[in-house]
């Protein structure tokens, strides 16, 4: 393997994996972090018997009851508690999607979009970068699995709506809070004979595994208001363009992957960037005035 490719794997794993830090719910459990491109996902899936105001979700072990709730419930795969330790508690979509709050205090639900951003960041083989190695969790041959986002999925199974439990160590699915209709929800599901993960909606009484997301996902803050700002090619090779449609001067900044800046200056309308010093790697552009910021866009750079 030659050395460009080498530095380019150490950098993407310094920066799946730099700067973890814990998350705690409001029942005490302890949740590691990892950082994928602009988000900041947890590594396990949520255990909460209660929403982050402290109020209790409904635990529906009865399967008629299970079919029939639409206020927010959970339960344990097969009704077992223990079985929360490793893959997790399994919520219906009233819960995911509720005033109450589900997630801890600077946490969300992810959206449909942001589990997308997710997968388009990931790119080809997103689910086996997403799923655990081996088969301890998974049933083998747990294709294509190389955990290489450090997102760590494990097969958690779910729950029907009829209450009947289904397929642990072969699927899982996580719900979004975006509805697909009236009676249905957008969820992401990964199988243990496949390196993908489809998007697919499915009936709200359903039980799915929840992963939540960090508020600000990253060390690049964002002010009020927007910039409309194109940067590309992406990926580059020497040369970056920034284009901006705004009136006035703009002030922008490189950082790199743990939001660090490592280059800075002004431009109006439009600039280029000589990137012949960068490192080959994953970097980030912000542009901002006094008042706006323009949402955190990402480049591939690749030096030839």
């Amino acid at each position: 393997m030659g050395k460009l490719s080498l530095s380019f794997i150490f950098l993407m794993f310094f920066y799946y994996t730099s700067n973890a830090q814990t998350v705690s719910d409001v029942d005490g459990n302890v949740y590691e972090t990892v950082t994928i491109g602009t988000q900041c996902w947890m590594k396990q899936n949520l255990k909460t018997t209660k929403y982050r105001d402290g109020s209790p979700i409904e635990l529906i072990s009865d399967s008629i009851a299970w079919g029939n709730d639409s206020i927010g419930a959970f339960c344990y795969f097969n009704n077992k508690i223990d079985t929360i330790n490793n893959y997790g508690a399994l919520y219906n979509y009233y819960a995911a999607n509720n005033t109450h709050q589900l997630a801890p205090e600077g946490w969300h639900i992810p959206t449909d979009a942001e589990w997308e951003t997710l997968v388009d960041f990931l790119g080809s083989g997103t689910g086996g970068q997403l799923k655990e190695i081996g088969t301890t969790h998974w049933k083998t041959p747990n294709t294509g699995a190389s955990n290489s986002s450090n997102f760590t999925a494990l097969g958690a199974g779910y729950r029907g709506i009829s209450g009947t439990y289904y397929q642990q160590t072969l699927y899982c699915s996580w719900w979004s809070t975006t509805a697909y209709s009236e009676n249905s929800g957008w969820s992401h599901e990964l199988y243990y004979i496949s390196p993908g993960v489809l998007r697919v909606f499915s009936d709200k009484n359903y039980g799915f595994s929840i992963r939540c997301i960090k508020d600000v996902a990253t060390n690049i803050e964002n002010k009020e208001g927007s910039l409309n700002i194109n940067v590309y090619p992406n990926p580059a090779q020497d040369i970056l363009k920034i284009e901006s449609t705004e009136n006035g001067k703009l002030n922008f900044e490189i950082l790199n992957m743990v939001g660090q800046s490592i280059f800075s200056s002004s431009f109006e309308n439009k600039t280029f960037v000589d990137l012949s010093s960068f490192e080959s790697g994953i970097y980030y552009i912000r542009v901002y005035s006094d008042k706006n910021v323009s949402t955190p866009q990402f480049i591939k750079f690749i030096k030839l």
